[in-house]
């Protein structure tokens, strides 16, 4: 089963847990019981919220790498274009 599907299915399943909360609201072992599903969710919110951020943390680390390497790039062609410029004036004369 994909990552995908898991969540779904993992969300589904929370979901008729929630459902169940009137029921559970009438006896002390049930009341516990939802309460524990309810943990559980807020531990899955938690490990993909992690793993969001370590994703964005990851895509932030790639896009400043290449903003650097645009920098340089840039850098490099103003030197070229200013190196050709003294060189087509030197050829002039």
């Amino acid at each position: 089963m994909s990552e995908g599907s898991d969540d779904v299915a993992q969300r589904l399943k929370w979901m008729l847990e929630l459902l169940k909360f009137q029921d559970a609201l009438a006896s002390t072992t049930a009341c516990s019981r939802l309460i524990n599903s309810m943990e559980d969710i807020v531990k899955g919110i938690k490990q993909k919220l992690g793993k969001v951020e370590l994703e964005l943390l990851t895509e932030q680390k790639v896009r400043d790498s290449l903003k650097e390497k645009y920098a340089m790039a840039i850098s490099e062609r103003r030197h070229f274009a200013s190196l050709l410029k003294a060189f087509q004036f030197k050829n002039q004369l």
